[in-house]
């Protein structure tokens, strides 16, 4: 298909967030999804600190990287209770740990 993306540049500081914003098929998704190599690049390079991105293993880059998409699930329950799921048996204090990590 046609490229999507051309000349694209930014920089996202350390602990900021960064919102991606356009029309539909104007390649947000694309982007995304391009950073943490859920997609490889056709041409060109995504680059993080001047490293190629297909220099990191992709486990360790997504570790890395923290993403909010436009389809996000939403949980019933408490907060803890969300932020314990995949630990139901957390306390109190590592849950609160957790979210202290995830600037929540």
């Amino acid at each position: 298909g046609d490229d999507v993306l051309h000349g694209i540049s930014f920089v996202a500081e350390p602990g900021r967030q960064v919102a991606l914003l356009g029309a539909t098929g104007s390649g947000k998704s694309t982007l995304v999804n391009l950073i943490p190599r859920f997609y490889d690049v056709s041409g060109g390079a995504v680059s993080i600190d001047g490293v190629n991105v297909r220099d990191w293993a992709p486990a360790s880059l997504r570790a890395q990287i923290g993403m909010v998409l436009q389809e996000s699930t939403l949980f019933s329950g408490s907060v803890r209770d969300n932020i314990a799921y995949g630990a139901p048996d957390s306390t109190l204090d590592a849950v609160i740990e957790a979210a202290q990590a995830a600037q929540a």
